[in-house]
């Protein structure tokens, strides 16, 4: 079991590469790893609920990613807050908040 930000990840399946992800012993939802995926600033936004975006952020900091969109406003009334960061392994993630 591996820890980031929170969050557990456990190695399921050897041969498909896959991991699951749970927070509180509750599955929130899967990561998928094969050889030809390359981590990337420009492919899909995997987004995160979090309680504080900047917690969160100093936490990604710490651990080597990079602060691509510092948290923002949603401009829609009563839509909370989102950030955007790269991992340390280049992967770019979202987080959203309400507060």
């Amino acid at each position: 079991m591996k820890q980031c930000l929170g969050y557990s990840f456990r190695f399921l399946n050897v041969k498909r590469r896959r991991w699951r992800v749970s927070r509180k012993k509750v599955k929130r939802s899967a990561i998928f790893h094969a050889p030809d995926y390359v981590p990337s600033e420009k492919g899909v936004i995997i987004s995160f609920n979090c309680e504080d975006i900047d917690q969160t952020l100093e936490k990604v900091l710490r651990k080597g990613g990079k602060i691509m969109m510092p948290k923002t406003k949603i401009e829609v009334e009563g839509r909370g807050w989102f950030a955007l960061f790269a991992d340390s392994e280049g992967n770019r993630v979202g987080l959203y908040a309400d507060k």
